[in-house]
């Protein structure tokens, strides 16, 4: 898709993907951590209980295509909140500088830090935040795109 647009729209999303790997984490950490995590967290439970309600339609067979497509996408807007959590948990434990060095020379990003942060701090509490949105984000995503793909 970028090929048929040309180098200039390739170097601006290169720019905007750059951006983000910089920015973001500094906005979610040091600007707005507070308004942060409660957007998405309140975006994240909304997602959760209308992928149950399409879980609970995606019963009837004529309406599991269009459940599974809810489903998927409920997943989908569910991963932010994910994300946000786990840059506060990074960089609450190990600070922003670890965070960008996760990101750009380690290449695991935010989720796979703040598993290994709340591991290493015996925070079991937390951890075990994480493991249920990765477990609620895996099979919602996987149910849904099942879902989707029948007939």
């Amino acid at each position: 898709m970028l090929a048929k647009l040309g180098s200039a729209a390739s170097s601006a999303f290169f720019v905007v993907m750059l951006l983000l790997v910089f920015v973001g984490p500094w906005l979610v950490y040091v600007v707005f951590p507070v308004p942060a995590y409660r957007i998405t967290e309140a975006v994240a439970f909304l997602a959760f209980t209308v992928g149950l309600i399409a879980l609970l339609v995606g019963v009837i067979p004529k309406a599991r295509r269009g459940a599974g497509a809810v489903v998927s996408l409920a997943a989908l807007a569910i991963m932010p909140f994910w994300w946000v959590w786990s840059v506060i948990i990074v960089g609450q434990h190990w600070g922003i500088g670890m965070l960008y060095f996760l990101n750009l020379f380690l290449g695991v990003g935010a989720l796979l830090g703040a598993f290994v942060a709340s591991l290493f701090s015996g925070e079991w509490a937390v951890l075990g935040q994480l493991v249920l949105i990765a477990v609620i984000t895996t099979v919602f995503y996987t149910v849904g795109n099942a879902f989707a793909g029948t007939e």
